[in-house]
């Protein structure tokens, strides 16, 4: 089963030049199997979130953390393809992960695959 650093808040706003080159809301920054040991810096990053998630394989969220390369250059144009969209969750969700530096979700995989969205 999986556990995910969760990129919860924009480091910076849409509007900068570099937000593309940045994690956005919703980025799964890395995946990792059950019983990872996260260092201290990434459970008090008050900007990410450790969602563990005993009903999701890290197989089937895998694509999450690959980067939109530029087919010409080569060069990775954003940091994530894909995110889960926060406005997709529901508000319970969503406030266990606002009030939660580290929680544990029992969210179906099937749930959570219906939050990915695209980077557009």
């Amino acid at each position: 089963m999986a556990e995910i650093l969760l990129n919860w808040v924009d480091k910076v706003p849409s509007s900068d030049p570099i937000y593309n080159q940045n994690y956005k809301q919703g980025d799964v920054i890395a995946i990792c199997p059950d019983g990872w040991v996260w260092s201290n810096a990434e459970q008090i990053n008050p900007n990410w979130r450790i969602v563990k998630l005993p009903n999701v394989t890290v197989a089937a969220i895998q694509n999450l953390t690959y980067p939109v390369i530029d087919a010409v250059t080569g060069i990775p144009t954003k940091k994530r393809g894909s995110y889960i969209n926060a406005t997709l969750i529901p508000t319970s969700v969503a406030n266990q992960i606002n009030k939660n530096q580290v929680l544990t979700s029992n969210i179906s995989q099937a749930t959570l695959l219906s939050w990915i969205a695209n980077h557009t």
